[in-house]
């Protein structure tokens, strides 16, 4: 039973990296400037289950991207 938490965790904060993208996409859409640099195309389906599977790789890649600008 043990299992089925750790699967319904990993899930939970996968929607909710979702839940974050789309908030941020839905600001640009309201025309909040610090949102003007995400891309135009939106979040389909597919992206999100993606998304979902692998939110810690996606975690990871941001803020080896953000330590990337940094270094700049």
């Amino acid at each position: 039973m043990e299992i089925v938490n750790y699967i319904f965790v990993y899930i939970t904060i996968g929607v909710l990296f979702c839940l974050s993208i789309d908030y941020a996409y839905w600001q640009k859409e309201q025309g909040n400037m610090r949102f003007s640099h995400m891309p135009e195309h939106g979040f389909n389906n597919v992206e999100r289950v993606m998304a979902i599977a692998i939110w810690p790789i996606a975690i990871i890649m941001a803020v080896a991207g953000i330590i990337k600008e940094l270094k700049k």
